[in-house]
């Protein structure tokens, strides 16, 4: 005895199963993302941001707290700069004494701002009508180890002298041995 399935049932079934799927998801995304409400903040780099794209993660302390939401250059003030207004959760409220710097995600060329607390400084940001209150920035560890070689001698004199005492002979005889 033959059973009669009726493919046109089962294709139906299918297709709404899907879009059901399809539908609880971006409901549910949407759902959590509009319960976090966000300040915007503005942070102006005198560097490179290579690395950093509308949507690139805002790390405060190492925790996930927003995202960047525009980046744009600046030449209002006669030296270009990097603006990037960036989206941060209510729940965390940057002081004057917090400091962000731009560091790479791994190897894979993307990078996230890091926001650090100076406890220094726990003064509120000034808030300027029509403006978004501004974070202070500074040069990334690496920008930092490339300056300092221009701005110091014996310092970058230093770090070539340990380059050539790690890799001298004997050293690279042992790393011959080894592999």
């Amino acid at each position: 005895m033959e059973r009669r399935v009726s493919f046109v049932l089962v294709g139906l079934f299918s297709l709404c199963l899907i879009t059901g799927t399809a539908v609880f998801i971006l409901w549910a995304n949407q759902h959590k993302e509009s319960g976090k409400a966000f300040n915007r903040y503005t942070i102006y780099f005198n560097q490179a941001v290579n690395g950093l794209s509308r949507g690139s993660s805002v790390r405060y302390l190492g925790v996930d707290v927003g995202q960047v939401q525009d980046i744009s250059l600046d030449t209002g003030s006669g030296i270009p700069q990097v603006k990037i207004i960036v989206g941060i959760d209510k729940l965390v409220s940057p002081t004057t004494g917090d400091v962000a710097s731009i560091k790479p995600s791994g190897i894979t060329g993307v990078s996230f701002i890091d926001l650090r607390h100076d406890k220094n400084d726990a003064s509120p940001l000034a808030q300027t009508i029509g403006q978004f209150p501004v974070i202070r920035a500074e040069l990334s560890d690496f920008d930092k180890l490339l300056n300092s070689g221009s701005g110091s001698a014996d310092h970058l004199n230093n770090s070539l002298a340990k380059i050539e005492r790690l890799l001298d002979d004997k050293n690279t005889q042992h790393l011959t041995n080894i592999l």
